[in-house]
């Protein structure tokens, strides 16, 4: 009985190891892959380009966050209002880029040449490397100030066990640390 409980552990372990490390491949690059096309069967966003936080609606279930100053995202309720940094909006874009580099799994997006103070990148997650998709986009806060908006949103799935929401967190606290907030 033991041992038959051992061989089932080993022949487990040897599945999910398999599927880690085929779940590098299933992603060949943003757009294209696997994980695109269960999003597209899903009938899911998947990845339909840059966000206007003006102009969009978030989705109908649980697997996105949004952070955004007051009065940009007119059309979608935030979870949390965006902080004021003490610092121009190229500098905060800069800073934006050193936490994405520096989280785990994400690779930035190409930005068209018009694309200003915005910034896209994908997150995967760590064993199954499923992509969830952060638009962000930092603006002019006050003469000397700036601030930004994020959305983050898985592609494939429903729920998210509050996992978009914790990096917009864990990316503003970042922030915070490397600037100084009004």
């Amino acid at each position: 009985m033991v041992r038959r409980m051992i061989e089932g552990l080993v022949v487990l372990v040897a599945l999910l190891t398999a599927a880690t490390l085929g779940a590098a491949r299933l992603w060949p690059q943003p757009g294209t892959g696997f994980y695109w096309r269960i999003a597209a069967l899903m009938q899911t966003d998947g990845d339909l380009g840059p966000v206007d936080f003006v102009s969009f609606q978030r989705r109908n279930h649980p697997s996105d966050a949004l952070t955004c100053p007051e009065r940009v995202c007119q059309k979608a309720t935030p979870d949390d209002t965006a902080p004021i940094f003490e610092v121009p909006a190229a500098e905060l874009r800069r800073k934006v880029g050193l936490v994405a580099e520096a989280a785990p799994n994400t690779i930035e997006l190409p930005c068209p040449a018009d694309c200003g103070h915005a910034a896209r990148y994908v997150q995967f997650s760590a064993v199954f490397r499923f992509p969830d998709v952060i638009d962000v986009r930092v603006m002019e806060a006050g003469a000397k100030g700036s601030t930004l908006a994020i959305y983050s949103r898985s592609v494939v799935g429903y729920g998210d066990w509050g996992v978009n929401k914790a990096r917009i967190e864990s990316w503003i606290e970042a922030l915070k640390r490397i600037t100084s907030p009004r």
